[in-house]
């Protein structure tokens, strides 16, 4: 009974993770490059403001952390923007740093159990997305991986919807138990070869848990699925 209402008191920590404009390493694969221009910082910010944002603010249970990456020369007004996000801290982050340690540095602050998601900044959650992490059974296990498979994509520019199911997508999230405080975190890896380290949970829902927006900006991603129509505005 204390572990309970400990755990009701004291909830694990929740902390989402989004790479706003900074160089990316995963091992010895190439880096992607830091971007500082103007006009591609605006566009930026602005599909940020206008889709990720909303729907992290809209969050069903608020008790997360989110932790927005950005290189050490952004400008100060797109960080003064990037600080009006809900429970926000940016943090610049030199090019070359491995992701996997920076942030494991900064969660192991927050307790011996963390959930760490990540969150594209032109993307979106579902707005029950906090919610269902802290639903998802431990069952014991020290450390695993999980991935909503029912997702959406939309087009920016026409409105369109279409519902996919993908199981190794790019919004997972790792559950880590470790008293040492020795954290992988979700950035261990790229997002679809976590299963390659640890356990990994594909779970159905009956509602989509994720939005992918392609606006012609993206560097990979494209529709995909099936057409449907627009979700409720508070899914």
């Amino acid at each position: 009974m204390r572990h309970i209402i400990k755990n009701l008191i004291r909830p694990i920590p929740v902390v989402y993770i989004t790479r706003f404009n900074i160089a990316v390493r995963f091992g010895q694969q190439p880096q992607r490059s830091v971007h500082l221009d103007p006009v591609w910082l605006e566009e930026r910010i602005a599909l940020f403001e206008r889709y990720c944002l909303p729907k992290m603010a809209a969050q069903s249970d608020p008790r997360f952390r989110w932790l927005i990456l950005v290189s050490p020369e952004t400008d100060n007004t797109i960080v003064e923007r990037l600080l009006r996000a809900p429970n926000s801290e940016v943090i610049p982050v030199a090019p070359n740093t491995a992701l996997g340690p920076l942030v494991a540095s900064r969660v192991a602050k927050m307790g011996d159990s963390i959930i760490t998601s990540r969150i594209d900044s032109d993307d979106q959650l579902s707005a029950t997305f906090t919610q269902a992490l802290r639903e998802i059974r431990w069952n014991g296990r020290r450390r695993f991986a999980t991935y909503f498979t029912r997702g959406l994509y939309l087009d920016a520019h026409s409105g369109i919807y279409r519902a996919f199911r993908f199981p190794l997508n790019q919004y997972p999230a790792v559950f880590e138990h470790s008293p040492a405080r020795e954290f992988v975190t979700v950035h261990a890896h790229s997002h679809n070869r976590l299963h390659k380290l640890m356990d990994a949970d594909l779970l159905k829902t009956k509602r989509p848990m994720w939005c992918t927006v392609v606006h012609g900006g993206n560097v990979l991603n494209q529709m995909r699925g099936r057409p449907t129509k627009a979700p409720p505005e508070d899914w």
